[in-house]
């Protein structure tokens, strides 16, 4: 029998009926299809109607923005193929500006393959349409990208008939911003809606022997901006069933501590920290026990102290914690629900020290073990520790510099096991843009290679340099750990205990913890570890020999712009990888490289191009590794072709030639004549004078070692000190 109350499809004219059908989804945007195919409907009410559908309500780009069902986005795809070119610019302009705007977004389109659907789409897709699109896969692809997903992006730019594809350039784009991501590729997702947490099992008794310490990485994933003041969202509830624990929650960006000793009555804290939306942070709660003096709670978020408070927490019970919550109340109602992302989630029976949790932000938000093998620091250790900009700054720290060692000496104390020498080497090699008055950083831990010492500047270390081996790896953490929950280890629902088997257990019975509601552990895919599934760095070389070829369907012959792009992704993942590096260093990836450049035309060889390898230089030069000896001889030995005649290495001169600020500095000569600029003259410079890298740039001036021929770098140079030309590559340093 028809219901009455449902119109029939034929008698359906606007969208704001198709959004009130009782039907599903599906079937509602068939029937916006058939509106948008007799021309019944405007741009405006189709995006307005497509919005609609995928937030389950009202659009709002404050209020009311996350997809609620993936399968919507499917449908989304197959209706913007029934529409004109403008009307698909509006939907996927906006659709971009929700996915940057929420994980969950973006975690909706990674379950459906979008990144899949859209390089099917992108050959056909007119110019305006392709750049959205192009847009998009950027941010799709930083977040996760698959291998099958990561085979049709490089497919997609394979030459067909001697031509790049329609639109297949741009993918560079796509490429440039796969590196740049932040925060772990495991994580516990929590929605923000009714009764969505973690709960915890009961444990018999709590430890506060010795104190404790509440662990994590998180990241406030707010589902709108309006109501941020009102809700309470907490991080943890640990209570007895009379009501009595600790709990932290948030109100607006401050965390407030609480420690409630009888129901309702008990001692609060605000840690003084603003903590922003959609950002990642290490945090760490440290309960300090003192039996004669009054205790402590200190907070301390990416590994610095952020308050510290004096407050008898310590809650005297013998009645079991059996309301114990991350990421809510025992009521799990809505304002009080955690609404982001967590990585692995630590509570230790111990109250840790400054130097065991700088030591820990130290390893990464994807950390997730149990500190019991050291060398699994080396592997964690996050790539924005190792780049030039902080570990010059740090290193330079730690001791006097020498104006200009070689990079020789670096290895040489790097070999011997001296911390301050190779500390003090390293600084000396990056002090081009470094005045050791302007650092006052309150703390800072470095890394300087695996096997060297740490220096710790935090507040109550007294700036001693400690070992990360150890801090971390003593034993001392790994028997501490009370629980660890990972979101590796997760059965369905059931969140494994990932403690060490042969540690002390407080819990009454199972030590499993369950994810309730629409919490659920997600895995993204980073393109380290995709790219190496795939054949590792060497299966981007084939794209060098297409520099020059010629776009289909496009008058444009070549972009000078791509070689670029492509040297800056990969100099970005050798910077970032250390499995990268292997690799170029096994494939002689510099050398194949220059090969296929100096095959191409000149034109591609810009200023971004050296700019790329010299911030590659600068990096190896600084960051010690195993790698950067390797690394560095295969760049000098790399030749590329001049705009003039002959070739020069990728960061010197020209193969075979000597300079005369060579022959000066190898016969000792300390005065010598200076015709490299553009104004060639036999004038008697005095002073000390080589070959300058940097281009008129003061911030990057190095010359190449006489034993090592590897680049050092210089005493930061004056302004006036660099002139030349730098079409005719004639500049010069005076130091």
């Amino acid at each position: 029998m028809a219901d009455l109350t449902r119109p029939p499809l034929c008698d359906i004219k606007r969208p704001e009926e198709v959004v009130k059908m009782s039907m599903t989804d599906n079937l509602k945007f068939a029937v916006l299809i058939g509106l948008i195919e007799v021309g019944q409907v405007s741009n405006r009410e189709v995006v307005n109607t497509v919005l609609h559908l995928l937030v389950g309500g009202e659009f709002d780009m404050e209020l009311n923005f996350v997809v609620q069902d993936a399968q919507n986005v499917k449908h989304m795809l197959e209706l913007l193929d029934h529409c004109p070119a403008n009307l698909q610019a509006e939907v996927w302009s906006v659709f971009i500006a929700i996915l940057k705007k929420s994980v969950r977004n973006l975690q909706a389109c990674t379950e459906i393959g979008l990144i899949e659907h859209v390089l099917a789409r992108l050959q056909q897709a007119e110019p305006i349409v392709a750049d959205l699109l192009i847009e998009m896969l950027g941010v799709l692809a930083s977040y996760s990208i698959t291998v099958k997903e990561l085979k049709l992006l490089f497919g997609a730019m394979k030459a067909v008939n001697g031509k790049w594809p329609r639109h297949s350039a741009k993918l560079l784009n796509v490429l440039k911003q796969m590196p740049h991501r932040n925060g772990p590729d495991v994580f516990f997702s929590f929605p923000g809606r009714k009764g969505s947490a973690i709960v915890l099992p009961p444990l018999a008794k709590w430890p506060y022997e010795n104190g404790f310490t509440f662990s994590t990485w998180f990241r406030l994933d707010p589902i709108n901006s309006v109501n941020i003041e009102r809700e309470k969202p907490y991080l943890y509830c640990f209570k007895t069933s009379k009501g009595v624990g600790y709990t932290a929650h948030f109100v607006g960006n401050c965390l407030v501590l609480t420690s409630m000793k009888v129901k309702g009555k008990g001692f609060q804290h605000c840690v003084k920290y603003e903590f922003q939306p959609r950002k990642w942070y290490m945090i760490a709660i440290v309960y300090i026990y003192n039996r004669w003096t009054k205790s402590e709670i200190k907070c301390l978020v990416n590994g610095q102290l952020a308050s510290s408070t004096e407050m008898a927490w310590l809650v005297s019970t013998n009645d079991p914690f059996d309301k114990c919550y991350v990421g809510a109340t025992p009521e799990l109602d809505e304002e009080r629900v955690f609404c982001g992302q967590m990585a692995a989630i630590y509570l230790f029976s111990e109250a840790l020290t400054t130097q065991q949790i700088c030591a820990m932000h130290r390893l990464g938000p994807g950390y997730k073990s149990q500190f019991r093998f050291d060398n699994e620091c080396y592997l964690n250790l996050p790539d924005n520790h190792k780049r030039v900009s902080e570990a010059k700054a740090i290193l330079s720290s730690l001791s006097p510099t020498p104006l200009a060692p070689t990079e020789s000496t670096i290895h040489r104390t790097l070999v011997s096991g001296s911390t301050a020498a190779a500390a003090a080497a390293a600084t000396s090699a990056a002090a081009a843009d470094h005045h050791p008055s302007s650092f006052s950083s309150p703390t800072t831990v470095a890394l300087a290679s695996p096997g060297v010492a740490l220096a710790s500047a935090a507040p109550g270390s007294g700036g001693e340099p400690f070992d990360l081996v150890s801090v971390l790896y003593d034993g001392k953490l790994s028997s501490a750990i009370v629980f660890m929950y990972n979101p590796v280890a997760t059965d369905g629902q059931l969140c494994l205990q990932s403690a060490p088997k042969g540690n002390l257990s407080y819990f009454v019975h199972t030590p499993h913890s369950l994810m309730l509601q629409d919490v659920k552990a997600v895995v993204t895919h980073s393109i380290h570890c995709t790219l190496n599934s795939i054949g590792g760095i060497q299966v981007l070389f084939p794209l060098f020999s297409q520099l020059d070829m010629p776009y289909e369907g496009t008058d444009v012959r070549k972009d000078p712009t791509l070689c670029a792009k492509l040297l800056g992704f990969i100099c970005e993942l050798v910077e970032s990888s250390q499995t990268v590096q292997q690799h170029m260093i096994q494939n002689r990836g510099f050398l194949v490289i220059s090969f296929m450049l100096q095959r191409s035309s000149r034109d591609h060889l810009s200023l971004d191009v050296l700019g790329s390898f010299l911030s590659l230089t600068k990096y190896l030069v600084t960051c010690l590794s195993a790698n950067s000896d390797l690394l560095l001889k295969q760049v000098r030995l790399a030749q590329l072709p001049l705009p003039a005649t002959g070739t020069t290495s990728l960061l010197g001169r020209k193969r075979g030639a000597r300079s005369g600020s060579d022959a000066a500095l190898a016969s000792g000569n300390t005065t010598r004549t200076h015709n490299e600029g553009p104004n060639k003259t036999n004038k008697q410079t005095p002073g000390r004078k080589h070959n300058c890298l940097c281009g008129g740039n003061n911030d990057l001036c190095f010359r190449f070692s006489q034993s090592s021929r590897l680049p050092v770098f210089l005493s930061k140079p004056k302004r006036e000190q660099c002139v030349g030309d730098e079409k005719k590559r004639g500049w010069t340093c005076s130091v």
